[in-house]
């Protein structure tokens, strides 16, 4: 908007950015504003011609060619070119050089107020004072009064799509040129003043004037005809200053109208019309619309009785026409034509288009306050009321009256207030309650249908079936419950509705969902409600709901129960709190409205705003913010158009608190834009929707981020998302060069550790060689030992075992006893023993008997015996033990003489030294018997038997000196040795025993 004074004004819906000469314009004072192609504005100063790129203004003066005049309009033609009207003459701009026409190259005048070029490519150029010059690029040809112009002075000129010039002058009205006649228009015609100052045609094709004091005028073609009408907006309707000096068309359909000194009027069109007593309606207050077979509309009121509307005017039926209240709620025209009012506080009453017929609880009502009625596929009534719950009225075929069936809770309804009825394609009626939710009744049963089981609310004001089966209900407090047989799907003012207490529901013909809230009207479109069906994949904010409030021209600001009606010709009426209200879907620019234009607008860091066009050159500077936080070392590669934002913007790792400001811009209701946004790189999904137009950001780590907004209309329209990427650059310590460093840190360290464990390993072996060596040293030693030790322990387990038996224990760990067929027992036992130990101390006694056994040892290796054991003085040893094999009798023998033998010798020695001495008696036999180990400590080897008795009775039996054999060692050896029978001798528990004496070995020959 350009001002004269206060340089030119940007509005983008919500706020209002201005620049003047500080922000670099030419000249505060800016007569003419054009935006050019390639999106450049272009602006008319006082002095001279203003570029803005939407960064930087370029100045045009007589230093750049132009002349300094004021420039009162700006044209660019079909090849790109500008063209300006100035107060010097027109002047053409190619890009390079300007161009100047004046009275000399044929202008008619050098003040030139508007110049256009028209669908064939001539320029029209109107003067102030030289009337209308046409220019073909070559020749000017002038149009004057004398020529049948109106006035000299022409103020602005526009050809209208038909190709018809329209030519507004300063004092002489609007010319009409169809390219061979002039038609006038002056205030004669109507027009509201002759004083034209600006020209527009809308998207509509209609011609709007503004004029010098007489306001806006609309000038629209009659169909079928040359006929104008002529619509005036001035004062009167709302328009704050009637000199009207600057007209606009929005993406939007609005219109803008810039006055002189009444600043700037926005006109939405007439989406509604709204009745009240001026309009004829008996009372503002309307309840419930309907309309009958003659397509004429009736209206219930509130004090004002019922009203009928044949499109012209309305005919009123109250008290004095009949009526028993004038304070109607509920309407219905039943398959007879009849007209049913429920009342406030007097029952029902028909009304057959002649007279009125009344019931009431003294005809069977149930409550004489009826809140609505319906007529069910029977053609009976039923009538809701307040404290009555319902009746039934099934009327007479013929004449008045009828049969009331009343129910209520005690039948089975959910509660007495009944609000609304509704009767499903499958024939079910339902029951609106107050506090019980709905109630079903199918005849026989009711069935009930609370919050328990799904609803939103359970008190439910409104009700409707749409065309697919499902049934909306309208809450108080809940918003609205839809139920489609199966499942409840609430919708409420967080999924976009725009209130949630619904009164009144209404499905268009064309399948929208209209809902009458307490404070507005809420559309949902068809696609939108048909997306309910998978309820599950409508995300919030997915809806979109069209909320009609005051700004939007619907006056009424709520809407009464049940009061949403749709005529016949598609206009819908709605009850409104104090008026009613007509909705014009035809000629509403709402719903096609284009998605807003989304724009960041600022990049903050810390919260506060920082200077982005003072840092393009000092990008490494730092400063501390009001806020105490220090900023700086700024990296980006230049600067948005418009909002001079940093393109490429990368930051350093603790200037890492942003915020962005963004706007919708849109000019049809922008206090209505809504946003979503999400940070990718850090939010996964969108934010829900909000009307707030910042997002904060903390705390960001490093990395790449696209910050990405999308705004949303009133009329639900999304725009595309807005994109604007940044960095967060890492802290030196997480740079690329810093992990070069790292990395080669890291690799110094391993090859350094690597070094340090192979000197460490070969330290370590070499140690360990060491310790091996001397270990082993020490192992051998001990094994050494070992061995030693262990031919010892088999040394001496050789001399307490056989042979065999002790490979078996240590095999085995233990010794199997064993049964000898034959082995011969050696038994001797010195006489007299003790005696001679008597004699002895003891070491001279173990002495003894060691010089003595030690030498019967030799003598049992000598001839292969076995030694058992020795019991005190007593030697026992053994032949053919273990192994049969071993020792014969033969042999066993001739080591008992050999012992004999022995002991005679020592006996010898001992007489010699005069000292004590030992005899030997000796007794063998031969049998069998059992040997092996017994016990675990300190086993030896042992045998058993009858023979080992035997053969110490024998030695017990025998003589010192000899060696006493029995019967069985006799006929063993008796080949071989001399021998004495001795007879049978009585043997100690043995009985008689024979034996012999054996007296040698036998010579041979003998």
């Amino acid at each position: 908007m350009g001002t004269v004074g206060g340089g030119i004004t940007k509005y983008d819906g919500k706020f209002f950015t201005h620049y003047t000469d500080a922000e670099g314009l030419l000249n505060n004072s800016v007569l003419s504003i054009l935006e050019d192609r390639n999106g450049a504005l272009w602006f008319g100063t006082e002095i001279g011609l203003c570029r803005f790129d939407g960064t930087a203004f370029t100045h045009y003066t007589e230093t750049e060619g132009f002349v300094t005049a004021e420039v009162t309009s700006i044209l660019e033609d079909q090849k790109g070119r500008l063209w300006m009207g100035t107060a010097s003459g027109l002047i053409a701009f190619d890009g390079k050089e300007f161009t100047r026409y004046t009275t000399e190259q044929g202008l008619p005048h050098e003040e030139v107020r508007c110049v256009i070029q028209d669908q064939s490519g001539t320029y029209w150029i109107g003067t102030h004072g030289g009337g209308l010059a046409r220019f073909d690029g070559t020749t000017f040809t002038h149009f004057s009064e004398r020529d049948g112009l109106s006035n000299n002075h022409v103020s602005s000129i526009l050809q209208d799509r038909l190709g018809n010039l329209w030519i507004g002058t300063n004092s002489g009205g609007l010319l009409l040129f169809d390219g061979k006649s002039l038609r006038l228009f002056t205030e004669k015609e109507g027009l509201s003043s002759n004083a034209i100052y600006r020209l527009m045609e809308d998207r509509a094709g209609n011609l709007w004037i503004g004029t010098l004091g007489g306001g806006a005028a609309k000038l629209s073609r009659k169909k079928g005809s040359d006929a104008f009408q002529i619509t005036h907006y001035t004062e009167e309707e709302g328009l704050n200053h009637i000199s009207v000096i600057a007209l606009l068309e929005d993406d939007n359909g609005n219109l803008w109208m810039g006055t002189d000194g009444g600043g700037l009027n926005l006109f939405q069109g007439n989406t509604f019309t709204h009745y009240t007593e001026s309009e004829g309606i008996s009372n503002r207050s309307v309840f419930s619309i309907i309309s009958d077979r003659r397509n004429s509309l009736w209206f219930a009121t509130f004090g004002g009785g019922i009203n009928r509307y044949d499109g012209r005017s309305f005919d009123h039926y109250t008290q004095s026409e009949g009526l028993k209240d004038n304070s109607v709620y509920a309407l219905l025209e039943d398959r007879n034509g009849n007209i049913w009012l429920g009342s406030s506080s007097n029952g029902a009453t028909k009304f057959d288009g002649k007279r009125f017929v009344h019931y009431s609880t003294a005809d069977g009502l149930s409550s004489d306050e009826v809140l609505c009625v319906l007529e069910d596929k029977n053609g009976h009534l039923w009538f809701g009321t307040r404290g009555g719950g319902v009746t039934q009225f099934e009327p007479n075929p013929i004449g008045d009256g009828g049969k009331f069936t009343r129910f209520g809770v005690n039948e089975g309804l959910g509660d007495d207030i009944v609000f609304s009825i509704l009767e499903d394609r499958k024939g079910n009626l339902w029951f609106g309650t107050m506090g019980a939710g709905v109630t079903r009744y199918d005849g026989k049963q009711f069935l009930h249908f609370t919050e328990n089981e799904g609803m939103s609310h359970n008190s439910v004001l409104s009700m409707r079936e749409d065309r697919y089966g499902n049934l909306w209900f309208g809450t108080l407090g809940g918003g609205v419950t839809r139920y489609d047989g199966k499942r409840f799907v609430h919708l409420t003012e967080a999924e976009g509705l725009g209130h949630d207490v619904v009164l009144s529901i209404l499905e268009d013909r064309n399948g929208n969902m209209w809902f009458g809230t307490r404070f507005g009207l809420s559309k949902l479109a068809k696609p939108y409600a048909a997306a309910l069906k998978n309820p599950e994949k409508c995300s919030r904010g997915s809806l979109r709901f069209k909320n009609y409030s005051y700004e939007d021209g619907f006056l009424g600001i709520g809407c009464w129960r049940n009061s949403l009606f749709e005529a016949p010709d598609g206009t819908i009426y709605i009850g409104a709190n104090d008026r009613l209200t007509a909705y014009h879907p035809g000629q509403t620019a709402v719903e096609d409205t284009p998605a807003p234009v989304i724009q960041l607008t600022q990049v903050a860091l810390f919260n506060e705003p920082i200077p982005w066009p003072m840092l393009e050159n000092n990008q490494d500077t730092s400063f501390t913010l009001g806020n105490g936080v220090r900023v700086g070392d700024f990296k980006f590669s230049g600067l948005s158009s418009w909002y001079t934002l940093p393109q490429n913007l990368r930051l350093k790792h603790n200037n890492n608190y942003l915020s962005f400001s963004f706007i919708g811009i849109t000019l049809t209701q922008p206090e209505k834009i809504k946003y979503q946004y999400k940070l990718e790189g850090l939010d996964e999904y969108w934010s829900g929707l909000t009307s707030k137009n910042e997002a904060h950001y903390g705390n960001i780590p490093d990395g790449r981020y696209t910050f990405k907004v999308k705004a949303q209309n009133a009329a639900g329209n999304w725009s595309s998302a807005y994109a604007y990427t940044f960095f967060i650059r890492p802290p030196w310590w997480r740079t690329p060069w810093a992990y070069v460093g790292y990395l080669f840190f890291t690799l110094f360290l391993i090859w350094g550790i690597v070094r340090v464990n192979t000197w460490r390993l070969r330290r370590d072996k070499e140690r360990l060689e060491r310790m091996v060596k001397v270990r082993t040293e020490k192992i051998e030693q001990q094994k050494e030992v070992i061995d030693q030790e262990r031919e010892k322990a088999e040394s001496l387990l050789l001399n307490i075992l056989p042979a065999e038996t002790a490979a078996e224990l240590k095999e085995k760990g233990y010794t199997t006893a064993r049964r000898i067929e034959q082995a011969t027992v050696l038994f001797s036992d010195i006489r007299g023993f003790t005696q001679v130990a008597e004699a002895m101390n003891a070491e001279e006694l173990v002495q003894e008997l060691n010089v003595y056994f030690s030498a019967f040892d030799e003598i049992m290796d000598q001839f292969g015996l076995e030694k058992i054991k020795t019991i005190g003085d007593a030697y026992v040893a053994a032949g053919g033990v273990p192994d049969h094999n071993q020792a014969t009798p033969q042999q066993v023998v001739q080591a008992a003489l050999a012992m004999q033998d022995a002991v005679g010798q020592l006996k010898a020695e001992r007489l010699k030294q005069n000292r004590s001495f030992f005899e030997l008696r000796i007794g063998i036999h031969t049998g069998p018997l059992v040997a092996g180990v017994v016990g675990i400590k300190k086993f030896q080897y042992d045998i058993w038997g009858d023979t080992v008795n035997l053969a110490a009775r024998l030695e017990e039996t025998s003589e010192p000196g000899r060696v006493n054999i029995s019967h069985c060692t006799y006929l063993l050896v008796r080949d071989h040795f001399a021998c004495t029978p001795r007879g049978k001798i009585e043997a100690k528990n043995k009985g008689e025993v024979e034996m012999y004496f054996v007296e040698g070995v036998k010579r041979l020959g003998v």
